[in-house]
């Protein structure tokens, strides 16, 4: 499916071992498109199983620095 899309939605848990993936997720991403001369981008990143601990937040706000255009304002 991923080979037929023109865009990507990468889900991540608010969680820390969730987002320590991430980057390995983006890389494979990356790597899969370059390799097979395909032409799409992640569209954005959707926050789950947020909720309002200290944790949580932290997450939230750390991948907002980082992927400030891609991370959604919506969370599950």
């Amino acid at each position: 499916a991923i080979i037929a899309s023109g865009e990507v939605l990468v889900i991540v848990q608010s969680q820390f071992l969730s987002v320590e993936g991430l980057d390995t997720i983006i890389t494979l991403l990356k790597d899969l498109g370059e390799n097979l001369q395909l032409n799409w981008e992640i569209t954005g990143m959707l926050l789950t199983q947020t909720n309002r601990t200290v944790v949580s937040k932290d997450i939230a706000s750390g991948l907002r620095e980082a992927y400030a255009d891609k991370v959604l304002k919506t969370t599950i």
